[in-house]
């Protein structure tokens, strides 16, 4: 919209005026193919670009455990397959920072998901969860992308504890359903020296639980990773900064 905006104003300045037009044969406007970028790219590119202008990046090759705040990931997906991206960010929050997003404000990581509103003129922020890893430890957190075998797309996030002999399985999984996303299945899963089964906070018995797990199952991809004894990222890190480029490149290309 910017290079719109842009060439515009030259045509302006050049002081061209409705009869040197019709006077040129090979000025005609009609037959310009001018660039356009659709009103959900522009949505989630200003707020790409809010991100990166308020908070900045975090730098390349950051760990988990690194200092500082910052824009870590972006990339666009379709959460539910209506053939319109959405986007989907992690950050690293700061308790100094004064964002209207309060969650924002807090020494945490955030993933946060936004989607193009029709309705309005601005994206709307459909998903947030703060990662405190200061208070969990160091192989009990996950947060991946799973798409199912019947290709619905799932945000999961899960804890997973070993305690005494009985490992504590415990997941949450969000889905974008008829325009809105929210929470669509809690499970826990108690094995080992105590076994224990529950969904939706509701105690089941093993088969059920497994027939119904069945339905979330598929192609996990991570974006913080458990493992090894320490919480790691699920994407590469080495080119932050490029990386980012290369999704607001793809919400601009017009």
């Amino acid at each position: 919209m910017k290079r719109l905006l842009l060439a515009t104003g030259i045509l302006c300045l050049a002081g061209c005026t409705e009869e040197d037009v019709a006077q040129t044969p090979d000025a005609n406007i009609e037959e310009i193919e001018q660039p356009t970028v659709s009103t959900s790219q522009q949505q989630l590119g200003d707020v790409l670009e809010q991100i990166v202008q308020r908070l900045g990046t975090m730098p390349n090759n950051t760990s988990y455990y690194s200092h500082g705040f910052g824009l870590v990931h972006a990339d666009l997906i379709d959460l539910n397959q209506d053939g319109q991206n959405e986007m989907y960010v992690l950050l690293k929050g700061s308790p100094y920072f004064e964002e209207e997003l309060s969650h924002r404000n807090q020494d945490s990581y955030i993933f946060e998901i936004w989607a193009a509103n029709d309705k309005a003129e601005e994206a709307q922020l459909l998903f947030n969860e703060a990662i405190n890893f200061e208070s969990s430890y160091a192989t009990d957190l996950s947060i991946s992308f799973v798409k199912s075998t019947s290709g619905e797309l799932f945000v999961k996030s899960n804890h997973f504890q070993i305690s005494e002999g009985t490992n504590y399985d415990e997941s949450t999984y969000y889905a974008y359903r008829n325009g809105k996303f929210d929470r669509v299945l809690e499970s826990y899963q108690a094995y080992g020296k105590i076994n224990e089964q529950r969904l939706d906070k509701a105690q089941v018995d093993l088969q059920t639980f497994q027939e119904k797990m069945k339905e979330y199952e598929g192609k996990e991809t991570f974006i913080v990773e458990s493992s090894a004894g320490e919480k790691a990222f699920g994407f590469d890190t080495a080119n932050i900064s490029g990386q980012i480029g290369d999704v607001f490149t793809a919400l601009t290309e017009g």
